[in-house]
């Protein structure tokens, strides 16, 4: 598990539906042991999962209590929103035994109109896998 925190934001800062605020950078990890029983080189995916906002397959809803908010996810690899339930995306092709980082960060999404104050909790699930 790992928990990204952002920093409070006013919803001026927010700037208008469509606008963020407030970014947090952060890092899955995989890391390979050198008991790992995967020889020479292999291909990671991975497969991010989550419940979005309806038309923008970046953005996690919030099940918090503030409201008109989401949480974007940026994949700083791509330098575009994150593929979120679109199936295992390609990583890399890397040697036995190295550990691998992929570089995200999250920050608020302004979803509707209006933003009203309160907490903000999105949960996002990764998968990685070889061949």
């Amino acid at each position: 598990d790992k928990t990204v925190l952002l920093p409070s934001v006013s919803s001026q800062q927010m700037g208008g539906m469509g606008g963020t605020a407030g970014k947090a950078r952060f890092t899955l990890r995989l890391q390979c042991l050198s008991s790992s029983p995967i020889p020479g080189t292999f291909r990671a995916l991975m497969t991010l999962t989550g419940t979005t906002v309806s038309g923008l397959p970046g953005v996690l809803t919030n099940s918090g209590s503030a409201t008109g908010v989401g949480v974007l996810i940026n994949d700083l690899n791509s330098g575009s929103a994150a593929a979120i339930n679109a199936g295992a995306q390609y990583v890399g092709d890397y040697a036995s035994h190295v550990d691998i980082e992929i570089p995200f960060s999250a920050s608020y999404f302004q979803t509707e109109r209006q933003v009203g104050a309160g907490s903000v909790k999105s949960i996002l699930s990764y998968t990685f896998t070889y061949e």
